[in-house]
């Protein structure tokens, strides 16, 4: 998807910059709800990921419905998900031009990376919570995506890896693993046949709701 955008004039100047009437900052706090408060738009922090995406999401909604104020987004959620993890979460925003992002959101959510992609939504089958491990697909105009993901080392402390599988890999997998309590033995063995020498997605200490393609 070809993005041909001029962003240079929708940059949100940074959080304490004396703002205009008819301006308001977005700010994520964590004791307050979502909604406009004062000159401040609150997105509510969460540590979940999906959560934070239905906030901001929300937020897009109201700017839509609002377009005689302009928004100022703050780039403060840095302190339990970087950046990158939560830019993409503005790239309905774009288009929004009463939106105003933060300089590295823009460059993040305009590089070749991902302007010239688009987000497909998966679905995850997890097969083990002792080692976490298991299958998503997710559809893309039609085609059937396979992926497959293992936690290491364990529930505890995991670190994600998502990769892309063949449609015939993901019908081994499930031959072989059904849910139950599998230990590490077995996950090093998924890890090996399924995860080491493909295609990585994402890595992380948090399983992405989309992916960009």
């Amino acid at each position: 998807m070809e993005q041909k955008i001029n962003f240079t004039n929708r940059i949100a100047p940074r959080k304490g910059t004396n703002i205009k009437e008819g301006e308001c900052h977005v700010v994520f706090q964590n004791d307050l709800p979502n909604g406009l408060n004062g000159q401040q738009y609150i997105i509510h922090e969460n540590d979940d990921e999906k959560i934070l995406e239905e906030n901001v999401a929300d937020f897009i909604k109201f700017a839509k419905c609002h377009p005689e104020i302009k928004f100022l987004v703050v780039d403060g959620y840095w302190h339990l998900f970087p950046s990158r993890d939560v830019a993409p979460f503005f790239y309905v925003a774009i288009p929004v031009e009463n939106v105003y992002l933060p300089q590295n959101y823009w460059e993040i959510l305009t590089e070749t990376d991902y302007s010239t992609k688009h987000p497909v939504k998966l679905k995850y089958i997890l097969l083990s919570n002792q080692v976490r491990f298991g299958y998503a697909t997710a559809s893309d105009n039609g085609k059937v995506l396979y992926f497959a993901f293992h936690g290491f080392p364990d529930r505890n402390d995991d670190y994600f890896t998502l990769v892309e599988i063949t449609e015939q890999e993901q019908e081994r997998l499930c031959g072989k693993y059904k849910y139950g309590v599998w230990g590490h033995e077995v996950g090093d063995l998924f890890r090996n046949e399924f995860i080491e020498n493909h295609r990585v997605f994402s890595e992380g200490y948090h399983l992405p709701e989309l992916l960009w393609i």
